[in-house]
């Protein structure tokens, strides 16, 4: 098994995604390579097959011949491990926790919306990697993957949904930079830093 020998001891479970338009492309008949014991998921989204080994502790260790593959199933394996959380971050994100939660979430989400981000979002994704929004957009993509999987099979959903009658919704990019996981125990530190940063200049503010 490739990689088997780096893992050895901690392998449990050995998942190969497969393009479904690469397989559309392919000579009639052939087959994609994969190791073998490995369950086989075909996914739209992914350039070439990735491995994804998973050890004993549950986390994937992701084998990508592209950044972009390797971001995308990671998103796509995060977000099949931990749907139900992944929406409710999304509703977090997106000021719609009070849909589910009445009333008492209303100023939870009217801040959240108040408070998202308006800018360039190309510009602002850069801003934490030079390939920022092409990483950002293919965890995205990933993440999408998984969730249309979810809804095409509503009946294998997590009990979570099923008991509050829902059914997990899409990501966009935005999601990933909202600000709706901020601390407010450091809020005047924060606000400090953000007033200094204006008075003199980010590489003034690194300095001290």
């Amino acid at each position: 098994m490739r990689h088997s020998r780096r893992l050895e001891g901690v392998v449990i479970l050995m998942v190969a995604l497969i393009s479904t338009s690469a397989e559309r492309q392919a000579p009639a008949g052939a087959q994609p390579r994969v190791a073998a014991g490995a369950e086989v998921l075909r996914v739209s989204g992914v350039e070439q097959p990735v491995e994804v080994l998973r050890d004993r502790w549950g986390i994937n260790h992701v084998y990508a011949k592209t950044e972009h593959d390797l971001f995308f199933a990671q998103g796509y394996n995060a977000a099949r491990d931990r749907l139900f959380q992944f929406e409710i971050w999304r509703r977090q994100a997106t000021g719609t926790v009070a849909e589910l939660l009445g009333r008492k979430e209303l100023k939870r989400d009217i801040g959240t919306r108040l408070h998202m981000f308006r800018g360039d979002l190309k510009t602002e994704l850069n801003w934490y990697h030079p390939r920022g929004e092409a990483i950002v957009t293919a965890f995205v993509d990933g993440i999408n993957a998984a969730i249309a999987e979810a809804q095409r099979r509503p009946d294998d959903l997590p009990l979570d949904f099923k008991v509050l009658g829902i059914r997990p919704q899409k990501w966009t990019p935005a999601v990933i930079i909202s600000r709706h996981n901020g601390l407010l125990g450091n809020i005047t530190q924060e606000l400090n830093m953000a007033q200094a940063v204006r008075l003199m200049g980010t590489d003034k503010v690194k300095d001290l």
